[in-house]
């Protein structure tokens, strides 16, 4: 298994609701692939306007590896 992290990519011009008030706007999984990693984000009854995470071009889903700098890798608020 790989963690991903899901998140809407940096200048997205597609309308969505990810990243709005009140809602998830990134996830970290662990799955087999990347294909999966957007499956159970989208799964999940949290995860608002979830066909959204399937789309390639609106949200990069990048695996998180134990090389590079220490860094925070995911830090989310969206409070409405």
């Amino acid at each position: 298994m790989k963690l991903y992290l899901l998140k809407e990519r940096d200048g997205n011009t597609i309308p969505t609701r990810i990243g709005s008030y009140d809602t998830y706007d990134g996830f970290v999984v662990r799955a087999k692939d990347e294909t999966s990693a957007r499956r159970l984000a989208m799964d999940k009854e949290y995860a608002t306007h979830s066909r959204d995470w399937l789309n390639t071009d609106i949200v990069s889903c990048t695996e998180i590896t134990k090389t590079g700098n220490a860094d925070v890798i995911l830090a989310s608020f969206n409070a409405g």
